[in-house]
């Protein structure tokens, strides 16, 4: 009985929560193509930084470590692997190189 009554309604069988997390999803790689666009290395997640390289470097943490699991959607994977290409790796470990090496 309720069934016929919200069938007049577009989308009420939809799954609102799979959509808005798709959505999120779809943001952030987003967010993450517009940071490394801007020159900046890749998001870190520890606690000490703050603000929105924090929140990418959470959402890249994450996405890491359901590759290394074997749990990426594998459309989401070509999509991360093609807007942002060695997103698997990440920032290489000690110092920076200096772009100018005047001073080596």
């Amino acid at each position: 009985m309720f069934r016929e009554g919200l069938a007049v309604l577009d989308g009420w069988e939809g799954k609102p929560r799979a959509e808005a997390d798709e959505h999120k999803w779809q943001e952030r790689l987003n967010d993450l193509v517009k940071y490394r666009a801007a020159g900046n290395d890749w998001p870190r997640h520890k606690a000490t930084i703050i603000g929105h390289e924090h929140d990418l470097g959470i959402w890249l943490h994450a996405q890491r470590y359901k590759a290394r699991r074997g749990e990426l959607d594998p459309a989401k994977q070509q999509a991360r692997d093609e807007a942002v290409p060695g997103w698997r790796m990440g920032r290489r470990r000690g110092r920076k190189q200096q772009a100018d090496a005047a001073y080596a």
